[in-house]
């Protein structure tokens, strides 16, 4: 049994030679736990079939684009393997997408082959998508007989794929625009694990996202290869359950997304904490047994952080920071983490920043984890790169000592008002520290007549009824300059739910489209939101001055 020669399956015939058979995947879906011999006994099966099939067509293996069709899994990490096993590029799909949008998303790589899951093999999903593209589909194997020892298997010495052969295939989450695709190098993997572990941990990350999520897809390969053990659930957003493996004190590690750790908090307030207090007591046992908890995807709200602060005993969530195109940026430790500002810590290992304007501005970087291109862009992808090769994260921060404090992004995050440069998170996390507010987003409406309106959507904390526009405004006349003020309000009903991306971003036009929509310049089709009359907009008294360094 031969593989490549590279740091991928060197690392893993490494460990899987001290913990062949131990667990480190166990699959609560399917029903699965599987050792490293169990990971590669399957993926080499794959692989073959791959190069059996993608041989006898016009594509040679080496370059081919290669869908896989199965949720996090144990099955979507063996066709991860299968797939850089032969040098191909992973090119992770969702099944909640529409029929068009999966065969757009094939036909845009020239995909030549889809492997798909044991859930999906018999759908009409992946019949339809290999009628309608032509495409090669072959089922992902799931403990296949007749696994042999470990020592049967060896490197390729001769076989050691370049560092700068496409990898894997992204999509952006399409918070600022239409999704575009991402593409990586076998190093953008590499670079995450340069510390050899040679055996299992005892380190447990319980892992539910979706695979089509960059982070999620790199996180199950990452910690196989570091040596850490896995426990995959296809939960739908099942918070209950997972504060139940929780309580069980056996879960070390996890990454949530801002609005994962925001309903979690929800889930305690609204049902745990109502429990027996021997009950609660367990599930903050839980909690506090956490080694690593994560946050990432966007900035954690002020009173979030605050609450997990205080459950988890004074230790906070682990902020860190990057992006579908760049990675892994940057690392908060425990002191910027439990800040009240947007920090996002300082530059991870081999990083290499710089800002636009001196200590603020645009965010520049460069570092092994960076992308190749953007698929079929190479205008795009020129543009995204200054004179002196850093990437244009297109992110706004402030350096305050070591650490960056986060802005937004200049595309989404900032808006024209009039001649001013409306600040969209900062006036959102003073809105959300009203004492009232239990949710909040600030979002911009378009008007002809001052170019965007502030919109504030608001869910109230419960026994909160009269609150109104007028109201939100005199309480934030202590924190914003009047043009910052919101001048649209909508309040947010129990069924009411925020449109997200599948990375769990606010979709900020669906949002829009959904709770402002309207008639014409003053009027809105929804009786339901306050709207305050354009010539009234300033005339309004407020401790803070204008701030004429945010002028547009």
């Amino acid at each position: 049994m031969i593989l490549p020669a590279d740091p991928i399956f060197s690392q893993l015939l490494l460990i899987a030679r001290n913990s062949p058979d131990e667990v480190v995947i166990d699959d609560r879906n399917l029903h699965v736990q599987a050792g490293y011999s169990h990971l590669l006994h399957d993926a080499v099966q794959l692989a073959q079939q791959l190069r059996d099939s993608l041989s006898q067509g016009p594509s040679t293996v080496g370059s081919a684009f290669i869908g896989i069709l199965a949720p996090t899994s144990y099955e979507s990490t063996v066709a991860s393997l299968a797939i850089l096993a032969v040098g191909g590029v992973c090119v992770p799909i969702s099944a909640g997408a529409s029929l068009e949008e999966l065969a757009y998303t094939l036909k845009q790589c020239s995909a030549t082959c889809v492997l798909v899951g044991s859930q999906h093999q018999q759908t009409k999903l992946a019949t339809q998508l290999q009628e309608q593209t032509g495409i090669l589909k072959l089922a992902i194997p799931v403990l296949s007989p007749g696994r042999p020892p470990i020592e049967s298997y060896t490197l390729d010495e001769d076989s050691i794929p370049s560092d700068d052969l496409p990898a894997f295939l992204f999509f952006t989450s399409g918070t600022t625009g239409a999704p575009k695709g991402v593409l990586h190098a076998r190093r953008y993997l590499y670079a995450k694990f340069s510390v050899q572990q040679s055996e299992l941990t005892d380190e447990l990350c319980l892992i539910y996202d979706s695979i089509c999520w960059s982070t999620c897809f790199i996180s199950v390969l990452l910690h196989i290869l570091r040596g850490e053990r896995v426990e995959l659930h296809e939960l739908d957003a099942r918070y209950d359950l997972i504060w139940d493996r929780f309580r069980d004190c056996e879960i070390t590690k996890i990454h949530f997304s801002p609005t994962s750790w925001y309903t979690m908090m929800k889930v305690f307030q609204e049902r745990i904490s109502k429990l027996p207090e021997p009950s609660v007591q367990a599930y903050i046992r839980g909690a506090q047994y956490i080694r690593t908890p994560i946050t990432l995807g966007g900035i954690l709200p002020v009173p979030v952080k605050q609450f997990w602060l205080n459950l988890r005993g004074g230790r906070p969530i682990k902020v860190i920071y990057g992006s579908t195109e760049a990675g892994l940026l940057t690392v908060a430790d425990p002191e910027a983490s439990a800040s009240e500002e947007a920090s996002i810590g300082s530059p991870a290992p081999n990083v290499t920043v710089k800002l636009s304007d001196g200590d603020s501005g645009e965010l520049l970087v460069k570092a092994p984890t960076l992308l190749l291109q953007y698929l079929n862009s190479p205008e795009l992808t020129a543009s995204c790169f200054d004179s002196e090769g850093f990437y244009k994260t297109g992110d706004l921060v402030e350096r305050q000592g070591k650490n960056f404090i986060f802005r937004g992004r200049y595309k989404a995050d900032f808006f024209k008002f009039w001649e001013y440069k409306i600040p969209r998170l900062h006036v959102e996390s003073c809105l959300s520290s009203l004492p009232y507010v239990e949710e909040a987003h600030i979002l911009p409406v378009a008007d002809a007549r001052c170019d965007n309106r502030v919109a504030a959507l608001v869910r109230l904390r419960q026994g909160h009824t009269c609150v109104t526009l007028q109201s939100i405004r005199k309480d934030l006349s202590t924190m914003l300059p009047v043009y910052q003020m919101p001048t649209l309000l909508r309040i947010l009903g129990k069924g009411d739910e925020v449109p997200r991306t599948f990375s769990e971003k606010v979709a900020m036009k669906k949002t829009v489209e959904r709770f402002f929509p309207r008639c014409n310049n003053d009027h809105f089709m929804d009786e339901s939101i306050e709207v305050l009359g354009i010539k009234e907009i300033l005339q309004f008294e407020t401790t803070r001055p204008l701030e004429l360094v945010e002028l547009w």
